[in-house]
This record gives C-alpha cells, sequence and structure tokens, in this order.
C-alpha cells in the first residue's frame, strides 16, 4: 500500500468536507441531514486509512511497510485531533444534534 498516497487523498477529502461545512454553515444552507453526513464522511475519509494502517503495523511481517503504516496513522491521527477541536465543525456538530428530531431516524 502506498500510505502517504492514502493519507494525502484522506487528509484532503476531509479538508475540503470541513470547509463546505464551515463555508455553508456561515451561509445557514446545510440542513441537519447534509451535515451529519458530511461530517460521517470526514470520519470515514480518515478511519479509511488509519483502521488498515492499524492493522498493518500490528500485523505486516514487513518492517518497512509497518513503518509507512505507523507514519500514516500518525499523521491521520493529528488530522482527527485538530479536527475534534475545530469550532466550524462542533458548531455544526451541536446544531445537528439540537434538530435531530427533525432528522428521519436512520440518521438520529
Amino acid at each position: 500500500a502506498d500510505w502517504d498516497a492514502a493519507k494525502a487523498r484522506a487528509v484532503a477529502d476531509a479538508g475540503a468536507r470541513r470547509d463546505a461545512i464551515a463555508t455553508e454553515a456561515r451561509r445557514r444552507t446545510l440542513g441537519p441531514l447534509r451535515v451529519l453526513r458530511t461530517l460521517d464522511g470526514i470520519s470515514r475519509a480518515l478511519c479509511d486509512v488509519m483502521d488498515p494502517a492499524e492493522l498493518c503495523v500490528a500485523a505486516d511481517a514487513r518492517h518497512e511497510r509497518r513503518d509507512a503504516a505507523a507514519r500514516a496513522a500518525d499523521d491521520v491521527g493529528e488530522v482527527l485531533e485538530a479536527l475534534n477541536a475545530d469550532e466550524a465543525l462542533a458548531a455544526a456538530a451541536a446544531e445537528c444534534a439540537a434538530a435531530s428530531a427533525t432528522l428521519p431516524t436512520s440518521a438520529r
């Protein structure tokens, strides 16, 4: 696996989704379901790299692959920490939670 490329794609995807939430939240054009799906997309983009990278670290017999995977997991973890502290995402999540009664049952 090319961990650097996978990490770069995931971070770019998560960043674009974060920016979309921040921009659209200011304009009030996102509904709660779209916010929820966008937040889920951020999580999915990062976890799609972090989870297999951590598995590789634990199970791959090749030292160089484990090291590359560990670096990718660490870098994605740092991005995830920064996003967890992001004020725009926190505000969007809070608004989404406040509007949870308007969401379909499957999205609550």
